[in-house]
């Protein structure tokens, strides 16, 4: 993908870090970490993912994400080397909830990051379907639930100052990913398929071993007797 970002913009509990995870694997784009060679990244990941305990933590705290400070858009310079933010050697991949974006335009992140960059935006999901009960289950409902597409960030900005740069997302510098698809067995394939129409990007046989693992997290939390346990517990 010729680009020099890949903004991944998602609503809580909706599974953002994990797909952040599984691009992370193609070819041409940065590791997630850079504490490990690139040789033994996919490794590392696969490992990770196996290791995790999510039988015993709850529901709250089981998730994909890599590291304990969110690494979003608008705290960007402080979990990545800025002049290396600004210069990567390989696509780098910048996530966020949409007020995360709204966050870094206001902060001047976004207008130095510039204009190359692609984008996936990730739908609210409707009530009832697997990612609203997880959203439930985390306590993660939000007001801002206009993950749209088209979709300009900054335009469409309802709070702070007002913007002089535009930072649109279209059909053709983005995609439009539905999250309940994604909260399948088949949610791996599914964003394979995407990745290829939309940016020409292979996604490797690892994300769907990564995902089978992820979606068995999910469905184990999301068991109303889980959550019913883990509420008790922390009474």
């Amino acid at each position: 993908m010729k680009s020099k970002y890949l903004y991944v913009i998602y609503p809580g509990a909706c599974g953002g870090n994990h797909i952040c995870n599984m691009i992370s694997l193609c070819d041409g784009f940065e590791q997630r970490v850079s504490n490990i060679k690139r040789p033994n990244y996919k490794e590392w990941l696969l490992n990770h993912y196996k290791q995790y305990n999510y039988f015993g933590k709850p529901h709250l705290y089981v998730n994909a994400h890599l590291s304990k400070q969110p690494d979003h858009v608008d705290n960007l310079y402080e979990f990545v080397d800025k002049e290396y933010a600004l210069n990567p050697d390989n696509t780098l991949i910048i996530q966020g909830h949409l007020f995360n974006f709204w966050a870094a335009s206001d902060n001047g992140i976004l207008e130095e990051l510039g204009s190359e960059y692609k984008a996936i935006v990730m739908t609210y999901p409707p009530t009832n379907s697997l990612p609203w009960q997880r959203i439930e289950a985390y306590g993660y409902q939000s007001p801002v639930q206009d993950y749209t597409f088209p979709l300009d960030i900054c335009r469409g900005h309802p709070i702070g100052k007002p913007k002089n740069m535009s930072l649109e997302v279209n059909e053709n510098n983005g995609l439009y990913l539905d999250t309940v698809k994604f909260f399948t067995p088949e949610g791996s394939q599914y964003l394979r398929e995407l990745l290829k129409q939309h940016f020409q990007v292979d996604l490797p046989l690892e994300a769907d071993e990564l995902h089978s693992m992820w979606f068995k997290w999910m469905t184990h939390v999301l068991k109303p007797e889980i959550i019913e346990y883990w509420n008790n517990k922390q009474q």
